[in-house]
């Protein structure tokens, strides 16, 4: 099953924070990697955070994002450079 994947404004305005090209790039690939698997934990170093929320780590970046199942979209809600304040709200 193929997934619509969204991000919010505020994801949207992590990643264009990303400073390294790099961190951009696997995020892209993990971007693509979402559509075909919502929760691809054999490749990435995902937690669940409940039934439809997860996290995924990829070096110092975190992904998090829901799965709508019911209606094929995954919204990435949160992409962020971990630092001391990242899962401070």
């Amino acid at each position: 099953m193929l997934f619509i994947v969204k991000l919010t404004k505020k994801a949207q305005k992590g990643y264009e924070s990303l400073i390294l090209e790099d961190y951009r790039k696997k995020i892209n690939i993990l971007l693509l990697t979402l559509a075909g698997d919502s929760y691809p934990a054999k490749i990435y170093d995902m937690i669940k955070l409940n039934e439809n929320t997860c996290r995924i780590r990829l070096g110092r970046v975190r992904v998090q994002y829901t799965v709508f199942e019911n209606e094929n979209v995954i919204l990435v809600y949160k992409i962020e450079l971990r630092d001391d304040s990242t899962y401070k709200s």
